[in-house]
């Protein structure tokens, strides 16, 4: 059960990437998803709770039209659903 609301979560990601709008731009909240944990992921992660991925449209510069890999994603910071811990997902 987490500890964070799905509210409580999207105002924790504004405020985070607001102090670090210089380095990771982004724009308009378009969507928040939660998953809980499960099995797979905590291998990969150590982290027993599940997670909030606040999803903001992409505000960068402008980008090539047919770049690859597309650099237009969205910023997504991912919140911790029972410490609210915030971080930026990383696109590879």
């Amino acid at each position: 059960m987490p500890k964070i609301t799905q509210q409580e979560a999207t105002l924790k990601a504004e405020s985070f990437i607001a102090a670090r709008r210089d380095d990771h731009l982004c724009g308009a909240l378009q969507k928040v998803t939660h998953k809980p944990p499960n099995e797979k992921t905590k291998r990969y992660t150590g982290r027993e709770s599940g997670s909030y991925y606040v999803e903001f449209a992409y505000a960068g510069p402008p980008v090539r039209q047919h770049s690859l890999p597309h650099r237009d994603h969205p910023t997504v910071v991912i919140v911790d659903d029972e410490s609210g811990e915030c971080s930026v997902m990383k696109w590879l």
